[in-house]
């Protein structure tokens, strides 16, 4: 069967991500198997991995000064705590 030229959605490349898996075969045997180009079927094989991998999470820490800090003093600090 062959796809070349066809608009196809992000469920028909699960789909084939999934049989390839199973299938056992490199992705270019797979590919020619299928009739599906392979630079399309790594694009997609990307972006679905992309978008099931976890989104990183932006956290913030607390800094904690001793009483009493000068402005001068905390400057310092705050250049010896900057990598």
């Amino acid at each position: 069967m062959n796809y070349k030229g066809k608009s196809l959605g992000i469920d028909f490349w699960r789909e084939h991500r999934e049989k390839w898996v199973r299938s056992g075969l490199s992705q270019s045997n797979y590919c020619e198997q299928e009739g599906i180009k392979i630079s399309s079927f790594c694009y997609w094989r990307s972006r679905i991995l992309s978008e099931e991998a976890p989104k990183p999470t932006l956290r913030f820490s607390t800094l904690e000064l001793p009483q009493g800090s000068r402005k001068q003093g905390l400057a310092n600090q705050i250049k010896s705590l900057h990598w």
